[in-house]
């Protein structure tokens, strides 16, 4: 049992080794075993990076809706709000992601 028991705790050392090459933060917690490690270290970082999906999707979206909302626009529309057409996807992209 102690090989077992030294074997997840390599790979919980390895996982966190390689998350905090990534600039991931852990949050670790008190476990009574390696496997209790492993499977909080991983679960950590499945929510980290759930998170920034969503804030990619919720990006995206605005980035759709921008961009569809200004080329239904006719050409007069356009004009006289100052925008030619071929800026649309550049103030989609500003609106979106603020570049």
């Amino acid at each position: 049992m102690s090989a077992n028991k030294d074997a997840y705790l390599c790979s919980a050392a390895k996982i966190l080794r390689r998350s905090n090459e990534r600039g991931i933060m852990m949050a670790i917690t008190r476990s009574r075993s390696g496997l209790m490690v492993v499977l909080d270290a991983s679960r950590t970082i499945i929510h980290q990076n759930r998170d920034k999906l969503r804030s990619a999707n919720t990006r995206r979206k605005i980035y759709r809706t921008t961009y569809h909302e200004l080329s239904v626009l006719s050409d007069r529309d356009l004009v006289d709000l100052g925008i030619p057409r071929s800026s649309i996807r550049r103030l989609a992209l500003e609106a979106a992601y603020g570049q």
